[in-house]
């Protein structure tokens, strides 16, 4: 079972908490668009820990999504995954062994989610999209807001 949350959406920082239900959950930030207190804030009312999110996706390079990634990704030592042309867009900064370039159609395994990269537009702009190849795909973050098919991402798990 997937569950998601969002913990911030707006120009102010954007950030969604994904969650597969098992016997070992998984829960995933798809975005970190936040302050690192924010975030803290946030999580804490869905009740949960920084140190409880596993991996950390980041869609694109707007400050508005990247936010506290850094910050939280060595404080905690979580994972994060994005596109190259994000990761260059973004400055390149150092993420100390945690950072994982998501490329088009190569499958990432995040534990409780599969996810593979379709539609990477452009290695410079650093868009990214992702879906699972075990269930129908669920749209969420902009898609609810855009019908630019460059703002979606598609999750399963």
């Amino acid at each position: 079972m997937l569950r998601f949350r969002s913990l911030g959406s707006g120009s102010s920082g954007n950030s969604t908490l994904v969650e597969a239900l098992g016997l070992l959950p998984f829960r995933m930030l798809i975005d970190c668009g936040l302050g690192i207190r924010q975030l803290s804030l946030r999580l804490g009312e869905a009740g949960l820990l920084p140190s409880d999110i596993h991996a950390i996706f980041i869609t694109h390079d707007h400050s508005d999504h990247i936010g506290c990634a850094l910050t939280l990704a060595l404080r905690y030592r979580i994972p994060v995954w994005m596109s190259r042309g994000t990761f260059l867009a973004i400055g390149s900064p150092d993420f100390e062994g945690l950072l994982h370039i998501a490329r088009d159609g190569k499958a990432i395994d995040l534990g409780g989610l599969q996810l593979t990269g379709i539609g990477m537009i452009g290695e410079y702009l650093g868009r990214a999209f992702m879906e699972s190849k075990r269930r129908p795909a669920y749209l969420i973050r902009q898609v609810l807001r855009s019908n630019d098919p460059s703002q979606r991402i598609l999750m399963t798990a």
